[in-house]
């Protein structure tokens, strides 16, 4: 396979993991790091920068690791679409100076058909993605915690392969009680990675969110999220509900503007829509299930398993 082919393959597979217009491709590498993690979060229509409070924080908004008080190892499995498996596994660790976190996420999209630059079958090839995150939070004030995280990040594409390091810094705010609660976060900031001598930037995002304890088991959150290179806009809103201690419902919303080519135009990107879940929860261990749109290709399935100790 030449490598124009390559650089062909690569720009599709942007494509399908970000539900964005083409125009853009060329601006943004390592989309795979725009796949949300955990049930729970995507449960809630990825409403989570201000609801993050387990391990998976470290994805959403690492300043929300500072809200854990004991150990915790979480594990997730999420079936995407045709062969694509997309798995995680976490673990955060409390201390007197602050909560440490490490978190492995890996996406495997199967083996895939080969074709040359004449359209016909060649041998047959596989693409993965791996990125390794440290992260650490500590609470500042009794309403007040930062963090922060890096991201060691690896993907492989038909024998060839490309790395780099991503930056995250969040911060996250509570109102004494603990009902209200607004985050921000900025996610993958660092160098561009190189793949094939092309330089790709990395999915550079803003996240601003809050959320609100109504009652007792009755949780809202609603996030804005900005793409910097894509330039994508999004909105998310989401609901928890839980009438009895062991059971949890959640459902939520995203709406997502996505730029193009077109001047003052835009679209509804392919992955907007309704996402829901449940949670049951039996002592120190959680299992949470999630759906959620992904536009033509159907729904994205993910399931989680959680441990506090």
């Amino acid at each position: 396979m030449t490598s124009i082919t390559k650089i062909k393959f690569l720009a599709l597979f942007a494509i399908l993991w970000t539900g964005a217009a083409p125009a853009w491709c060329a601006f943004s590498g390592a989309s795979f790091l725009k796949i949300g993690v955990g049930a729970r979060a995507l449960g809630l229509s990825s409403a989570y920068t201000a609801v993050a409070d387990d391990v998976t924080a470290l994805y959403w908004n690492p300043a929300g690791l500072a809200s854990l008080h004991k150990r915790e190892l979480s594990a997730m499995h999420a079936e995407l679409f045709a062969q694509s498996r997309y798995n995680f596994l976490g673990y955060a660790h409390p201390t007197r100076v602050g909560t440490f976190a490490f978190g492995a996420a890996y996406l495997n999209q199967g083996t895939l058909e080969g074709r040359g630059e004449d359209r016909r079958a060649t041998s047959d090839f596989s693409a993965s993605d791996l990125a390794l995150t440290f992260a650490g939070s500590r609470r500042l004030t009794p309403e007040w915690s930062l963090g922060a995280s890096v991201k060691v990040i690896r993907s492989g594409i038909a024998g060839e392969s490309a790395g780099g390091l991503a930056f995250d810094l969040g911060a996250d705010w509570k109102l004494p009680g603990g009902k209200l609660r607004a985050g921000t976060a900025i996610q993958n900031a660092g160098p561009k990675m190189k793949f094939l001598e092309q330089g790709y930037h990395l999915p550079l995002t803003f996240a601003l969110g809050a959320s609100f304890e109504a009652a007792k088991g009755l949780l809202f959150s609603a996030d804005a999220r900005q793409r910097v290179y894509e330039g994508d806009f999004s909105l998310a809103a989401g609901a928890e509900f839980s009438p009895v201690s062991m059971l949890t419902l959640r459902a939520g919303y995203l709406a997502a503007a996505a730029k193009t080519t077109q001047a003052g135009s835009g679209r509804i990107a392919d992955f907007a829509g309704l996402g829901m879940g449940l949670g049951f929860k039996l002592g120190s261990v959680a299992v949470d299930y999630a759906f959620s749109p992904a536009g033509e290709l159907g729904q994205t399935q993910r399931l989680s398993l959680g441990v506090r100790f």
